[in-house]
């Protein structure tokens, strides 16, 4: 094992609910669900749980070479072993918030929430979980100041009632083809999107009039991956997340997921983002 060192962990915030009319305390419900061993697979990961610890993990489809010195050989040898990861995990009884860590380029706020949920919700169990994603609201030119570049955009275009405003590229795209919604998806060059161009301003302009909904993909200046998302009638947001810097080894420590809860206040879970056809699940 590698000594502890400085680390800077990226540590994301979840919501655990219930569905159904029986509810029962989420301690209650939670042990219930919880069976050690428990696997799911989901694209090309097979996550297990372990035991009532705080961890998931999985397993993926490659494999990563090993070499160790056999003496009796007296040569190195090598050989393949499973790749993997766990994801340490904390979960605040009283509300259903948890605190997990994430694991940039490996794991992201859809693939914890989803494998835990699955986990949960394996055959044979009692309750039906639902695992969102905590969000903070935020406003388009607000986050908009926040990122250097946008990579991507899903948006969905609704024919409003009873205009269009100044957004005639959109009316024109509606109304001459005849729809009842069109929808814009973009994945940007090098560069970036160009926030400028006439049509992306537009179709924000027009989800922002609540005319359809959108799920914007950019990078802050340090390189961190953002989604800002604008369903019909609700307020824009972010997904909640924070850095944590302690010693310690590649996981996390309980304790620190722990700290996060103790600290944090009331957030809200994310909206159904079905329809949007964008979860940012692995690539």
């Amino acid at each position: 094992m590698t000594e502890p060192t400085e680390r800077v962990y990226h540590v994301g915030l979840a919501v655990a609910s219930l569905e159904g009319l029986f509810q029962p305390p989420l301690s209650e419900a939670l042990r219930a669900s919880w069976q050690a061993g428990t696997s799911v697979t989901r694209y090309g990961r097979t996550w297990h749980l372990a035991r009532m610890t705080g961890q998931i993990g999985f397993v993926g489809d490659t494999s990563v070479q090993t070499m160790f010195f056999d003496h009796s050989a007296g040569d190195f040898v090598t050989g393949d072993a499973p790749s993997g990861i766990l994801v340490p995990f904390a979960i605040r009884l009283r509300d259903g918030v948890i605190a997990y860590q994430l694991r940039p380029g490996l794991v992201r706020e859809a693939s914890f929430t989803g494998a835990l949920q699955a986990l949960l919700n394996a055959p044979g169990r009692e309750f039906v979980w639902v695992i969102r994603q905590a969000v903070e609201s935020r406003t388009w030119e607000e986050w908009r100041q926040g990122v250097e570049k946008i990579t991507g955009f899903n948006i969905r275009l609704e024919r409003p009632n009873p205009h269009y405003g100044q957004d005639h590229l959109i009316e024109e795209a509606v109304e001459g083809i005849r729809l009842e919604y069109l929808r814009l998806t973009g994945t940007a060059l090098q560069e970036g999107i160009n926030t400028d161009a006439d049509l992306f301003r537009q179709a924000v302009n027009h989800v922002l009039r609540d005319y359809g909904r959108a799920a914007i993909h950019g990078v802050d200046p340090r390189g961190e991956e953002s989604t800002w998302v604008k369903l019909k009638g609700m307020v824009g947001s972010v997904t909640a997340r924070l850095k944590v810097r302690a010693v310690g080894q590649s996981a996390i420590e309980e304790s620190e997921l722990v700290s996060v809860l103790e600290s944090s206040q009331e957030v809200e879970a994310s909206a159904d983002l079905r329809g949007l056809g964008d979860e940012r699940e692995e690539e």
